[in-house]
């Protein structure tokens, strides 16, 4: 009895133990959160890592646990890779698209930058009922794009800094924007090379000013055009065929196009203009000179260029707020599918999607003091809740394609407004072989672009093996001659840590050279016996097995031997030629030698008299 009592004493320790231990109970709310299992961990190139994890939740709503299916992305902070939100512009809408749809536009409008993982991003006017429908409910930008400054009034803005450091996200409700837009002017291989001010919109401008004009949308979505009306100091340059135009409101615009006219005139959907009494302004544009205009950030989202909108925050100071439910109105005061971003006081990102509406498969959704307890047991010591229910997605890059990972509630991903997708640019570069060995090769890169890779820290990956980049060139070691190579440049982060990236090139470490020492013959009776002596240490030809062609005409060599007739012969040999198989790093070629020189020597030594005419007679 007393065996029992212990061992029963010892169950309610060891259960009260996993309750208040084992899960993340904030102390503000009384939510929790315990992983019980790791159902799946897959290691992303560039350090980034995801995994999907099955636990338990409480909400300080109720004492019983519902258990949760987890999909959780950690982004180290590194300045390699760039965390971005996105949103498809084509045809100058915001079109809605899911997420993987969204990472595929990514790359097809952006070459040279590949999309490694995504989630969902900010609400949207899902059902398109706005003036200028489809938009997200709050400001976005992406690659130091501003397709929409406008922020929400009461939600979080949260900024990417992508600047490697420990503090790598910003948030802050309703952020300060820039007094005037900003006109950004290229050159001919798309580096912005001036910025003015723009002071007014859809209206004249006053001395050394500038405007903007675009169309605005109405109550029943249709363009109002705008007309141009300028004096003598006012010069008008047109864009009457923009690459994005995206008139979100009366305040709030984005163009980007090439200037294809001067003057006044009716401007449409898809069409912008810059009238401008600025002269330094009238300097920087003409006919062919590509432009954006757009508003930008300023105070703590200054020079910040990657911006997705949150609702409300589920964890500030390593604490969950008192008010996750109800911070947000009704939105966070039930349970549903939800997505999350944070940071960890390292600077790791963490992107977040908990399934939910589908408890037959356990996943009940959570309430915000839960997705803010999920949230801190990871480690955050902010985070903030994104869209959630059928648009939560998490999507990874699986070798070249794209996979939804989670379980959408919807039964099929949903298409929303924007997301936010950790992407890179991939360096352009080529190689040159400066030194070879049977075993080694020596390279030297040539990078026509680096993209954000440090030329300090680079690294070639083989297989298991890695070799530094010094001064621009590698020596790659421990190779089998004749063999074609696919190795991987990466990159040694600020812990020392090799990580590898997409660039892959292929590497030949060359045969050596086949040789052939000469073609022996002599007459045995009423035959002539041919015999050929060679080297070829890789094995790169069939010369054992050659065809020999005297005087045109075809025999077959037999372990390197062959006897022919002397009557077939004649009396001169003009023409001897091998033909032969080369295969260097699995691609064969014919290979045909007419007259090899250790030919003519043996051949003008051993004829009789009548053929002592062949060196006249050999071509070649």
């Amino acid at each position: 009895m007393n065996k029992l009592r212990y061992l029963f004493t010892c169950l309610i320790v060891l259960l009260v133990a996993f309750f208040t231990i084992g899960m993340n109970v904030s102390a503000a709310t009384g939510a929790a959160y315990a992983k019980s299992e790791e159902l799946e961990s897959n290691s992303l190139d560039y350090g980034i890592t995801h995994r999907i994890e099955k636990g338990a939740t409480k909400t300080a709503k109720g004492s019983t646990y519902s258990n949760q299916v987890i999909n959780v992305l950690e982004v180290p902070s590194d300045t390699t890779y760039r965390i971005t939100s996105w949103m498809n512009y084509t045809g100058n809408r915001w079109n809605l698209a899911n997420v993987k749809k969204m990472m595929e536009d990514f790359e097809a409008k952006n070459p040279g930058w590949k999309a490694i993982a995504g989630v969902n991003g900010d609400f949207f006017d899902i059902n398109k009922t706005g003036n200028f429908p489809g938009q997200t409910t709050g400001a976005m930008a992406g690659l130091g794009n501003f397709y929409k400054q406008n922020a929400h009034k009461s939600y979080y803005s949260v900024g990417f800094a992508n600047d490697g450091s420990t503090d790598p996200l910003v948030a802050e409700v309703n952020p300060k924007k820039t007094e005037n837009m900003v006109l950004a002017v290229y050159d001919e291989n798309d580096n912005i090379i001036g910025e003015y001010d723009v002071q007014k919109l859809n209206a004249a401008p006053e001395a050394n000013q500038s405007a903007v004009y675009f169309g605005v949308f109405n109550s029943e979505q249709v363009c109002v055009p705008v007309t141009t009306s300028s004096d003598a100091d006012t010069t008008v340059y047109r864009v009457d065929q923009a690459l994005v135009s995206l008139p979100n409101s009366a305040s709030d615009y984005y163009g980007l196009g090439v200037i294809s006219s001067i003057g006044d005139g009716v401007l449409d959907d898809g069409q912008f203009a810059i009238a401008t009494k600025d002269e330094a302004v009238k300097a920087a544009l003409a006919i062919g000179t590509k432009i954006r205009i757009q508003y930008e950030w300023a105070g703590a989202f200054e020079n910040i260029g990657d911006v997705v909108s949150a609702g409300s925050a589920v964890v500030l100071n390593g604490e969950v707020p008192s008010n996750a439910n109800t911070a947000d109105g009704d939105r966070m005061n039930s349970r549903h599918p939800r997505t999350a971003v944070g940071v960890k006081a390292n600077g790791t990102i963490v992107l977040t999607v908990v399934d939910g509406r589908n408890e037959s498969h356990g996943r009940y959704g959570v309430y915000g003091d839960e997705l803010g307890a999920v949230m801190a047991e990871l480690g955050c010591v902010e985070a903030y809740n994104l869209d959630g229910g059928g648009s939560s997605a998490m999507v990874i890059r699986e070798g070249d394609e794209f996979v939804v990972k989670n379980m959408p509630s919807d039964g099929s991903p949903r298409a929303d407004g924007n997301v936010i997708i950790v992407a890179v640019q991939m360096p352009e570069f080529t190689t040159e072989v400066v030194e070879a060995t049977r075993n080694s090769v020596t390279l030297k890169f040539d990078f026509q672009k680096l993209a954000s890779l440090d030329i300090n820290n680079l690294v070639v990956r083989n297989g298991s093996k890695t070799f530094d980049v010094v001064d621009n060139q590698v020596t790659i070691t421990s190779l089998t001659s004749n063999t074609n190579y696919t190795m991987q440049l990466c990159y040694k982060n600020p812990r020392g840590t090799v990580v590898k990236t997409y660039s892959k090139f292929d590497v030949l470490c060359p045969p050596t050279e086949y040789k052939i020492r000469k073609l022996e013959f002599e007459e045995q009776g009423d035959q002539m016996v041919f015999e050929l002596d060679f080297s070829d240490r890789d094995k790169t030809t069939n010369l054992a097995q050659a065809k020999i062609l005297i005087n045109g005409k075809e025999y077959q060599l037999t372990d390197a031997k062959v006897s022919v007739p002397t009557a077939e012969v004649g009396k001169v040999i003009y023409e001897i030629a091998l033909v032969f198989d080369l295969t260097v790093a699995g691609e064969t070629k014919e290979v045909k030698l007419v007259n090899p020189h250790s030919v003519f020597l043996k051949v003008a030594s051993s004829l009789v008299d009548e053929r002592q005419d062949i060196l006249s007679n050999i071509k070649g």
